[in-house]
């Protein structure tokens, strides 16, 4: 083995090593999901009326974000307030992940948007209700970045 792969082995080898000591909670996952504050987020949603949108329950087996919505658990958001809803499939019993979005009366899906501070203007795709109740919320910047923020059901309401 020459002189310059073996370097490189114990160069890699010792950024791993040092990686490890030094920063061990930069490697754990819980840590790789980040925390919206509890402020309240006003969601802007499309030139619908409330009575118009429904929070429903996203079809199993396709891709978040971009799935039909499941009738049979849909929401008004007429008749509830948008952290009920919520609240209302963080309380379900669930084998899984439940995906739930916001749709219009057509089926189609809605998305709502609100100012995150840090992030600018963020698209609201889905909410994710985890099996340890935990609250996830999945959103899209303009720039196309991606995130995964959990978030707590009393932080969201809708612009009235």
């Amino acid at each position: 083995m020459n002189l310059k792969r073996r370097y490189f082995i114990l160069g890699t080898v010792s950024l791993f090593a040092a990686g490890i000591l030094f920063f061990p909670h930069s490697l754990s996952p819980q840590n790789k999901l980040l925390s919206l504050s509890d402020e309240s987020k006003v969601l802007l949603l499309p030139e619908m009326k409330t009575d118009e949108i429904f929070l429903c329950q996203s079809e199993k087996g396709k891709v978040f974000g971009k799935n039909k919505p499941n009738m049979k658990e849909c929401y008004s958001l007429q008749t509830y307030v948008l952290a009920d809803s919520i609240g209302l499939f963080l309380q379900s019993e669930k084998n899984e992940e439940v995906q739930f979005a916001f749709y219009g009366s057509s089926g189609k899906q809605v998305f709502p948007e609100w100012e995150e501070p840090g992030y600018g203007k963020l698209t609201l795709l889905s909410f994710v209700a985890t099996m340890k109740q935990q609250l996830l919320v999945q959103a899209i910047r303009k720039d196309k970045a991606y995130f995964y923020l959990r978030t707590k059901p009393g932080s969201w309401a809708l612009e009235e």
